[in-house]
């Protein structure tokens, strides 16, 4: 009869482990690629961008290193959006067709973009620009507080801005003093703060804007001083009054394309609890709710329905995110690139596999950083999650017990045979 070998045998199982160690190995460096998001938040009358992170995971951005400059040379600044890494800012403090839009990149991954070619313009000419939306195939809106325009961008050739002929065209117009613009869907909801209402745009003849008749209608009854709106992601929206210091959730309960009927837009949040106080800009939150850009108090509040009743009305249902900021007007979510996606202190081609497996928005981060040696993030964003911590350890026990156990097995087998007779 003929048996396998034992040593061929501890040989199958030790490939069987490695296999095994490699997988869970690409599972701790994967984790830290998704990384927790990180929050940007414009400083008006600073002309700064402020990076915020919940470092320990108290619920605020509050504690020592929590709250750090990530860009400046701004003269002033208003709402931001990002895309594929890049964080996108209006600059609004110009004389008339000089303001810009700012694309700012990260590059070397150091937690901020204050450095050498981080900074470009995206689009310029503008007279008094003030919300921005990009959508995810990278198309810009961005809106005219003194021209009532809504301006579309395009880099139609690819070149990393919208500065060439044809790509920026009006894509609505309407009356002076629009805030603020979101992407909802197909459409966009604007915010009017002279008219104190939101209105929704609709290219509804697919030709490429929002000009004709019946594409631009409101949809809210009167908010006073309308200024900020976030999408709630289920069809309805948050919109901020900074005259009434009240953030209100506006959804469509009938069905007929508006909010304008009873109850279709009550307020979420207020100042009797919430402490707000001059309400703008508003950014989801990854653990629910949102965090609002409360401009007379230079803070960053996070409201969220704790209790379960539908609002943020009630004691304990917002609280203090991060303070200090001087004159905040909007917030962008990122979740942050880090291009050494395996830790070792370089960018290669095994950063690549790991970012092409698990984050491949990340590439064009790596490409800009690849060949150098990756400047290190704060620690608890290069430690991993704690499930993968654990299947690390119980990985390399696993390893060295079965080791172990295959060289005891081995002997035993190997005096056996030397016994036998061949």
């Amino acid at each position: 009869m003929i048996t396998s070998s034992p040593f061929r045998l501890s040989a199958g199982i030790g490939r069987l482990v490695t296999r095994w160690f490699l997988l869970v190995f690409m599972s701790v460096a994967s984790d830290g690629v998704r990384a927790a998001e990180t929050y940007f938040v414009s400083d008006e009358q600073a002309g700064v961008i402020w990076r915020l992170k919940d470092a320990n995971g108290d619920g605020d951005a509050l504690d020592i290193g929590e709250r750090s400059l990530w860009a400046d040379g701004l003269t002033t600044v208003a709402e931001l959006d990002q895309f594929h890494g890049s964080v996108f800012a209006v600059e609004e403090g110009l004389p008339d067709g000089l303001n810009q839009v700012i694309r700012f990149t990260d590059l070397n991954a150091d937690g901020d973009a204050l450095d050498a070619g981080e900074r470009s313009v995206w689009a310029d000419g503008l007279d008094d620009p003030r919300g921005i939306a990009l959508d995810d195939q990278g198309k810009g809106y961005v809106v005219d507080f003194e021209d009532g325009l809504v301006w579309a961008l395009t880099d139609m050739n690819s070149d990393g801005d919208a500065l060439d002929v044809g790509e920026r065209t009006i894509y609505a117009e309407g009356a002076v003093g629009i805030a603020s613009v979101a992407i909802q869907g197909n459409d966009l909801l604007l915010t009017n703060a002279f008219e104190d209402l939101v209105f929704r745009l609709t290219d509804g003849n697919s030709d490429g804007d929002a000009l004709d008749e019946g594409e631009n209608i409101a949809v809210t009854p009167l908010i006073d001083n309308a200024t900020g709106v976030l999408d709630d992601g289920a069809g309805g929206f948050f919109v901020s009054s900074f005259a009434n210091d009240t953030v209100y959730h506006a959804v469509d309960k009938n069905g007929d394309g508006d909010m304008l009927d009873v109850a279709e837009a009550l307020s979420y949040a207020d100042s009797v609890f919430g402490g707000i106080d001059g309400p703008w800009g508003m950014e989801s939150h990854e653990l629910g709710g949102f965090l609002l850009a409360d401009y007379s108090d230079g803070q960053v509040l996070w409201a969220r329905d704790a209790n379960g009743d539908g609002d943020a009305l009630d004691q304990g249902d917002v609280h203090l995110f991060a303070d200090g900021i001087g004159s905040p007007v909007d917030i962008v979510a990122l979740t942050e690139c880090s291009p050494d996606a395996d830790g070792d202190g370089d960018v290669d081609g095994l950063d690549f596999l790991i970012i092409q497996r698990t984050s491949p928005e990340d590439i064009p981060c790596w490409e800009a950083a690849y060949g150098t040696n990756a400047l290190a993030q704060p620690v608890i964003e290069r430690v991993p999650e704690p499930t993968a911590l654990l299947m690390a350890v119980v990985t390399v026990y696993f390893f060295l017990t079965l080791r172990h156990r295959i060289m005891c097995f081995d002997s035993r087998l190997s005096t056996t045979v030397v016994g036998q007779r061949i």
